[in-house]
This record gives C-alpha cells, sequence and structure tokens, in this order.
C-alpha cells in the first residue's frame, strides 16, 4: 500500500510485484518536466483509493491486471496526461462511484477489457484502445477525440455533460457494437464532422446549436 509518497521535486517511480493500493502519491515540482508518477504491478491490480499527483506533468499506470478505483467520485487522478495500460484486464467498472475519476488534460489507454472514466473538466482522447470491451467515458467539459477504439463485438459511449464533442483532424470513432454520442454542445461541426465506424447502432443527441447546427457526423 502506498499510504503518502511525496516529492518535492522530481518523479515518483514504483513496481510491485502484487497488487497495489494506493492512497497518496504526489509528484512535486509541478514544472511539466520530469515531474512523473509512474506505477507498476507485474501481477494483481492497481487499486486506486485515493490521490495521484503529477500537476502538468505525466501519471502512468500499469496493471498486469485490473485498474479499479474504490473512492466514491472525488477526482483521483491530477495530471497533465494520463497514460494507462491494463493487457490483461479493465479499467473501472460499471455504475456510481466505480469509474476511475480523473482531472487531467490528455488520456491514452489500451486496454484488453472495458474502460469507465469520469472526467472533471474537458479532455482530448488521444487513443483510448480495447482489445475486447465497452469504452464509456463522461466528462464535464468539452471531449475531443483522435483515436476511440472498441473492438471484440463492445460498443462506445461518450458524453460530455457540460461541452461539445469533436475530433482532431483525421480522428475516428470506431466501434463493433451498439453506440452512444451525448453532449450538452454540439458534435462535430461544418468544418469537421465528427468521423465514425460503428458497426451496429450510432445513437446521437446534442444540447446545443452553432449555425442552427446541433450534429454533423
Amino acid at each position: 500500500t502506498l499510504t503518502n509518497v511525496l516529492t518535492t521535486d522530481g518523479f515518483s517511480y514504483i513496481v510491485s510485484g502484487g497488487a497495489m493500493t494506493v492512497t497518496e502519491v504526489t509528484a512535486g515540482g509541478d514544472t511539466g518536466s520530469n515531474d512523473d508518477v509512474t506505477l507498476t504491478t507485474t501481477s494483481g491490480d492497481i487499486i486506486v483509493s485515493g490521490n495521484i499527483t503529477a500537476l502538468n506533468d505525466t501519471v502512468t499506470l500499469t496493471s498486469a491486471a485490473n485498474i479499479t478505483d474504490t473512492t466514491s467520485g472525488a477526482t483521483d487522478i491530477s495530471a497533465a496526461d494520463l497514460v494507462i495500460n491494463a493487457a490483461a484486464g479493465s479499467v473501472g467498472a460499471s455504475g456510481t462511484n466505480n469509474e476511475l475519476d480523473t482531472d487531467v488534460d490528455t488520456i491514452t489507454a489500451s486496454v484488453r477489457d472495458s474502460v469507465y472514466i469520469l472526467e472533471e473538466n474537458d479532455v482530448t482522447l488521444s487513443s483510448i484502445v480495447t482489445t475486447a470491451g465497452l469504452i464509456d467515458i463522461e466528462a464535464a467539459g468539452t471531449i475531443t477525440t483522435t483515436t476511440v477504439t472498441a473492438n471484440g463485438g463492445y460498443g462506445v459511449d461518450l458524453n460530455a455533460t457540460a461541452g461539445n464533442i469533436i475530433d482532431t483532424a483525421g480522428g475516428l470513432f470506431t466501434a463493433t457494437s451498439n453506440s452512444t454520442l451525448k453532449a450538452s454542445g454540439i458534435i462535430g461541426t461544418t468544418n469537421n464532422p465528427y468521423d465514425v465506424s460503428v458497426n451496429g447502432n450510432l445513437w446521437v443527441w446534442a444540447g446545443s446549436q452553432v449555425d442552427e447546427v446541433s450534429v454533423i457526423l
């Protein structure tokens, strides 16, 4: 159990041969240069039960199994960038307070099974890929995507509760089952339509308009 791991100015790099429970890990300095947190298990889960902080820097979680969140909705991971690897498991779980809670600028994730993330602000999904699992990400801001891919007969559910859903140039939302896009704002723009490839039904909700347009797919 990592109860209180703190650096004043520098990175934290920790490897566990079994399950790792994280209560508090902070990389100080906030300089955006090598004040990262890297946590790895070679066997067992990473269990997030507190805060992981690397403001202006990167948090990397690599689990031999799952990455779970045992807290009740408070932000757990605060960083500029979040990198997730779970080649044999899932990230978060379905149901209230079971998601991985984040406050980050970008997320990159390679996961075998499903991904459940609850983001506090705007977020860019640089690359979220599952081998055989669904992707369920909610953000209290705008969601910008580049690569979002749910393989193995699973769908993608994105929900921007206080913003838009847009993609970067060349970005693609790919799902192999029924999927949803929901935003309080708009989805796609006339100059940059939101690109999708869905093997199944796609349900779309948008709450705002720009130039009398809510959704461009």
